[in-house]
């Protein structure tokens, strides 16, 4: 598995989203088909946490597999992608922070260490499904500072929201505690 955390501007978000929308295929959880376009989950992205699962031809030729979730009283009938179903895919977490009377965004993109391919074997993320997350990650992290957020985490921050580093550090420290 490798994952990668940063702190992003809305501007760099929606660069990142135009990015993937226009070549590939993206699911949410929620919903039991590929999201169109970035506009259909924009208010969703806005203003609570979102997971993106995200699928380019480059390193998949399966469509997403959707499931039905049975044991959630709050949501049942509701619909998951399942995360190990398949030739791969890349998670893109979002989260909306206010810092400064602005929104801004905690952002995570990773893959997993295995999936399930339809014969049931384990297989490992493809050298292409590699790839496109390393290039996800230096498109999305350019600009961007290695900033230390707890002991032993660090986080890549766009540069331009460093000029009170602080501040903006607790706001992302504080986005970590559960209410």
């Amino acid at each position: 598995m490798a994952e990668t955390q940063l702190v992003v501007t809305e501007e760099r978000l929606n660069e990142l989203m135009a990015l993937i929308f226009a070549g590939c295929q993206v699911a949410v959880d929620g919903e039991s088909k590929v999201i169109p376009n970035f506009d259909e989950i924009r208010h969703n992205v806005m203003n609570r946490m979102v997971q993106l699962f995200v699928k380019n031809s480059v390193f998949s030729n399966e469509d997403f597999t959707f499931r039905v979730t049975s044991n959630n009283a709050a949501n049942r009938g509701g619909y998951f992608v399942d995360q190990f179903a398949g030739d791969g895919h890349i998670k893109i977490l979002t989260l909306p922070l206010i810092f400064k009377e602005r929104i801004i965004f905690r952002l995570s993109i990773a893959y997993q260490s295995f999936y399930i391919d339809r014969n049931g074997k384990h297989v490992e993320p493809s050298k292409e499904l590699k790839d496109f997350y390393n290039f996800l990650v230096s498109l999305t992290g350019k600009m961007t500072k290695r900033t230390k957020i707890f002991e032993n985490r660090f986080m890549k921050v766009q540069v331009v929201l460093l000029n009170d580093e602080r501040e903006l550090v607790e706001a992302v420290k504080y986005s970590f505690k559960r209410p």
